[in-house]
């Protein structure tokens, strides 16, 4: 029905600042995650933080999704999508500007907790939300599309590292806190999401959304505005407008008035709804793949400037005879036992090197080309097949990183995790928008969501320690 009317509503200039704010939503989120990968080998020696506590604060976020997920999900299906994701930007927002103002690493390991119980509401609901306004003939393609924008906040976070923490910044703001480049990077990572933020709020809610809580005057407004800033000069009115402002449309559809219950009431209607019938099953299958993919993805990601960093230095300090074994477990394994790395009455070294700046910079850009060629696949291919096809690739690429000693193939592997990984939670999003009723979206996607980071949070509280160890 709400598709239906969709329909009418044409699809035009509101499409393109809908797709563009979520996109910037998603862009957000993206630049959300992965910023912490330049900020802590940036802070390391001011914070005075080992590796187990890079490890540590790098877990605090995703803990924080973990708890964010149990949230957002059933207050997007009782309160509205898009009160929810302003909700989340603000957190992310708040929690960033603390962040950005860190004096210890507690103080940091707090902050970003709280931008990962933000962040991951924005994460799973804004396709939701998105693809509530679209019809069936153009949701998954257009969905897809917000990858490009995932890939694009990837590729914006090693850029603005390599412009700002280089700078000289040391600015004295009293005790003993002095806010460094660093500091400035984490401010400027907000950027993006104060942008989306402002977006969203002159943006509607979600018109099927609406539909589900039986507020169909609401939703006729609504439709009513699509239509007007779609519409040229010379169209005819809205074409269901008599039918949408009568108050007997539940007569016409056989539509039940909606009595709202209390939240706690309709939260286990939500859960019993969501693990009966074949419900479950779907959720279940979409949940184990969440969880592989992003057990590595997420573990591994976030430690790429470091071990390129690690690596950099062993090859500066090493014999030339000895470079044709430097893995990066070799040289990671190598800087621990002959400079103590974690040691902090050893000198700190956290300058990043440009040579590191530019192969993040191209690592992340690779997704671009990848996502777009996959946009063209998602027409031919179902999107089962993709998942299972990236997710063999991308496991392959990782497992080769752990024997390759040359740059130019280390380059290359890292290139094939990062553009085979990054796509397929947006795929299983996708689906689930695809397969799932409206009335539990919400607290499915969270579900799906909250899988993949409990696999995160597992592979990470022993990455920190292990990377100096095992590898």
């Amino acid at each position: 029905l709400g598709l239906s009317f969709l329909f009418f509503s044409g699809f035009g200039r509101f499409q393109v600042l809908l797709i563009f704010t979520c996109g910037l939503v998603y862009f957000t989120c993206s630049a959300s995650i992965s910023s912490l990968s330049f900020v802590l080998p940036a802070s390391k020696c001011d914070l005075r933080l080992s590796s187990e506590d890079m490890g540590i604060i790098y877990t605090s976020p995703l803990i924080g999704m973990i708890v964010g997920t149990f949230i957002w999900g059933p207050l997007s299906d009782t309160q509205g999508r898009r009160i929810t994701l302003l909700v989340c930007l603000i957190i992310d927002l708040f929690a960033t500007i603390v962040s950005s103002f860190s004096v210890n690493k507690w103080m940091l390991l707090s902050a970003r907790w709280l931008n990962g119980m933000g962040i991951i509401g924005a994460t799973s609901l804004v396709f939701a939300y998105l693809g509530e306004f679209l019809d069936d003939e153009k949701r998954d393609k257009i969905l897809f599309l917000l990858e490009l924008f995932y890939n694009f906040g990837v590729v914006y976070i090693p850029c603005i590292s390599w412009l700002i923490i280089p700078l000289p910044v040391n600015i004295y703001l009293g005790g003993t806190f002095y806010y460094k480049s660093w500091n400035l990077f984490t401010l400027a990572t907000g950027l993006p999401g104060l942008l989306a933020i402002l977006l969203l709020l002159i943006l509607p809610e979600s018109p099927k959304f609406l539909l589900t809580r039986g507020e169909i005057l609401k939703m006729s407004e609504i439709l009513k505005k699509i239509y007007k800033i779609n519409a040229r000069k010379g169209k005819a009115p809205y074409s269901v407008k008599v039918l949408l402002d009568d108050p007997q449309i539940e007569v016409y559809f056989g539509m039940k008035p909606v009595h709202h219950q209390g939240y706690l009431k309709e939260l286990m209607q939500q859960y019993k709804q969501l693990f009966g019938g074949t419900t479950v099953v779907k959720v279940i299958q979409l949940s184990l793949v969440n969880f592989f993919c992003i057990f590595s993805y997420m573990s591994l990601i976030i430690w790429i400037p470091e071990l390129l960093h690690r690596r950099s230095l062993y090859l500066e300090q090493v014999p030339k005879r000895n470079t044709a074994i430097a893995t990066l477990c070799y040289a990671s394994q190598y800087m621990k036992s002959h400079h103590n790395v974690n040691s902090l009455h050893e000198k700190c070294v956290q300058t990043i090197t440009t040579d590191i700046y530019l192969k993040t910079v191209f690592i992340c850009a690779s997704c671009i080309p990848a996502t777009t060629l996959l946009f063209f696949a998602l027409m031919y291919v179902p999107k089962t097949i993709l998942v299972a096809v990236l997710m063999g690739t991308s496991g392959t690429a990782t497992m080769a990183l752990s024997f390759v000693h040359s740059d130019y193939l280390l380059l290359g592997f890292f290139c094939v995790f990062e553009a085979s990984s990054t796509v397929i939670e947006t795929i299983v999003f996708v689906i689930a928008v695809d397969l799932l009723p409206t009335n539990i979206i919400g607290i499915a996607l969270a579900t799906t969501v909250t899988c993949g980071r409990m696999a995160a949070v597992i592979s990470n509280i022993f990455i920190g320690y292990l990377v100096d160890t095992y590898c």
